[in-house]
């Protein structure tokens, strides 16, 4: 019987650090692709029935964001962003991206902040994970298909302003 409690005592500890390394991984570096990295590959649907592909994004400057319609500072930040596709939408591609949420729940959300902003609904995180783990990057390319500027609220604790995001767009 005590080795048993030893055994059980082992794997809790095991467990533990297993747990613990792989949160301290991503604590590390949780963005996948950073300035200077290639745009994955990957495809969306967009509600108007789009498709789009990294392909079509290399010879254009994008601002591809990505969003829960639970968290606060997409909230905040996706009518910001909704200016600028206004503002720049001849000089930018504009794509925004849901993680794991519903295409009834985009809608709504969309139709609720009166967003014109082009949207891709995706039932699961599959093309997240593809750009990060954690938070919620806005990624900027330039007209090559490479990285030009992440912005993520979960790294910086600080959310990038429309002039911060607007620049970037510009000199890209």
């Amino acid at each position: 019987m005590r080795r048993f409690y030893k055994f059980k005592h082992f794997l809790s500890f095991l467990g533990i650090i297993l747990v613990s390394s792989c949160y301290f991984k991503y604590r590390e570096n949780p963005i996948k692709i950073g300035p200077g990295a290639r745009l994955p590959e990957f495809n969306v649907t967009l509600t108007d029935g789009t498709t789009i592909s990294n392909s079509d994004l290399c010879d254009k400057t994008a601002l591809i964001v990505f969003f829960n319609t639970n968290c606060k500072d997409c909230q905040t930040e996706l009518p910001v962003i909704n200016e600028l596709y206004q503002k720049h939408n001849d000089k930018c591609v504009f794509l925004a991206i849901s993680r794991a949420e519903t295409k009834e729940s985009v809608s709504d959300f969309w139709k609720k902040y009166n967003l014109q902003l082009p949207v891709s609904p995706q039932n699961d995180s599959r093309i997240y994970k593809l750009f990060v783990e954690l938070g919620i990057p806005h990624i900027i390319i330039s007209k090559n298909g490479i990285v030009q500027t992440v912005f993520n609220s979960y790294l910086n604790s600080v959310q990038p302003t429309s002039v911060d995001m607007e620049d970037a767009i510009l000199h890209n």
